[in-house]
């Protein structure tokens, strides 16, 4: 029988490289599959912030409307409120008796200075038994035919300015008449007390004296 030479020191396969290529490319699987996840979990996070954020942001902004709705309201009606007391005075103001200038000096908030009080007092007749002055003197002898409210403004919760337009006309003792009516611009500051307004100023367009829009030449 033949002998067949069996070859020595036949080079053994590298199984070894085999094996670790395989595992490389397992690794290399599994740090793509992390890596997606990771960019899906952080969609997922960015877009869900993103629409918590829209919706706080569309609730804020729907709060500030209601409370600004809800100022502007208390705002128009406190307005109106003051104007009120405005129309009361000026309404008065057109027939003048005794009766009408106690009740438009009672509008008023107390006389506070010097000047005020001493004008205040020549009014009600301080010092001659309580005869009053107010429309019975050449300076305060007038009637109010018309008045338009001009302007408003109110700022603060407690504090409005209406600027008014009376048509006023002088009594003249001469002609025992009254003379030709003319526009007179007069300011009202008016304050609130509690919850009622009252008129602080009446004032002319040349003096801020508390009373000098009965007088206002």
């Amino acid at each position: 029988m033949e002998e067949k030479n069996i070859p020595q020191n036949q080079p053994k396969r590298n199984t070894e490289t085999t094996s670790g290529g395989g595992g490389s490319k397992v690794c290399l699987w599994v740090a793509l599959v992390i890596l997606i996840l990771t960019l899906i979990t952080l969609a997922v996070v960015f877009f869900g912030c993103k629409y918590i954020w829209k919706k706080a942001t569309t609730n804020l902004n729907a709060t500030i409307s209601n409370l600004n709705q809800n100022v502007n309201s208390n705002s128009s009606a406190e307005l109106s409120a003051a104007e009120k007391i405005v129309t009361q005075f000026e309404d008065l103001n057109k027939t003048h008796n005794d009766v009408n200038a106690k009740t438009m000096l009672s509008l008023f908030t107390p006389a506070s200075t010097s000047a005020d009080k001493e004008q205040y007092d020549f009014f009600v007749g301080a010092d001659n038994g309580g005869i009053y002055r107010l429309f019975a003197t050449n300076s305060t002898s007038y009637k109010v035919s018309e008045y338009e409210v001009l302007s408003q403004e109110m700022p603060s919760n407690n504090q409005a300015t209406f600027g008014v337009r009376e048509k006023r006309s002088y009594y003249n003792n001469v002609n025992s008449s009254y003379g030709e009516a003319k526009n007179y611009t007069l300011t009202f500051q008016m304050v609130k007390n509690g919850t009622n307004w009252q008129i602080d100023r009446y004032m002319s367009e040349d003096s801020d004296l508390k009373y000098s829009g009965f007088v206002p030449d």
